[in-house]
């Protein structure tokens, strides 16, 4: 029997994008950038709110990369 894992679905993640943009749009005023990556840090799912600024587009992508690679959350490494 070959290897298997589990692995995040288009499916799981467009759920999780959902329920995310859902939160963000209490705040409309706020306009983020989110990013949703595999195990491996590559980008599943990426949407941004209307005006959102370049910059968190970025750091969505970098954030979300570094917590799929490191299997952590990233708000430690904010302040290092």
């Amino acid at each position: 029997m070959p290897y298997q894992k589990s692995v995040l679905s288009l499916d799981e993640a467009r759920k999780a994008m959902d329920r995310m943009l859902q939160e963000a749009f209490k705040a409309p005023d706020r306009p983020v950038a989110i990013a949703i990556c595999d195990d491996q840090g590559e980008l599943v799912t990426f949407a941004r709110m209307d005006k959102c600024a370049p910059l968190p587009l970025i750091i969505a992508r970098k954030k979300a990369f570094t917590a799929a690679r490191t299997r952590a959350d990233t708000k430690p490494l904010q302040s290092a």
